[in-house]
């Protein structure tokens, strides 16, 4: 479970030396998921409970990821299907790994927006040393 006894604490800090403290909960979300490789492709899938203001509402959360070479790897799949989007918003990826192996790989990401504002785009470098 995500957020098990979770909580949120902000201050407002005013130029009078007074201060505002406040804390809300936030909300338990149950999750289960499971993974696996079939035909060299590994697949994986995720099911939560998320409370949107007392309201109890599942979602998935499913993806998959080949290897097409030692060097490029994609993958693709979807995010809050179930919520109100429905059949959920896209997401993917490429991993590129110049030394065919996983010693220096470069990983690219984009995730829909759910406000449709276009999306958002992750970069990275990962390594084994």
């Amino acid at each position: 479970a995500r957020n098990l006894l979770g909580k949120l604490s902000w201050d407002v800090r005013r130029g009078s030396a007074q201060s505002s403290a406040s804390e809300d909960d936030l909300p338990m979300t149950p999750y289960v998921g499971v993974g696996g490789t079939w035909r060299r492709v590994r697949i994986g899938a995720e099911a939560q409970l998320y409370d949107v203001r007392g309201v109890s509402q599942a979602r998935l959360h499913a993806g998959a990821e080949a290897d097409l070479s030692p060097m490029l790897s994609v993958r693709g799949g979807l995010h809050r299907v179930g919520d109100a989007d429905g059949l959920g918003l896209l997401a993917m990826g490429i991993s590129i790994r110049p030394m065919h192996s996983n010693r220096l790989a470069f990983h690219y990401a984009w995730v829909a927006d759910d406000l449709s504002a276009g999306g958002r785009s992750v970069l990275s470098i990962g390594g084994v040393f």
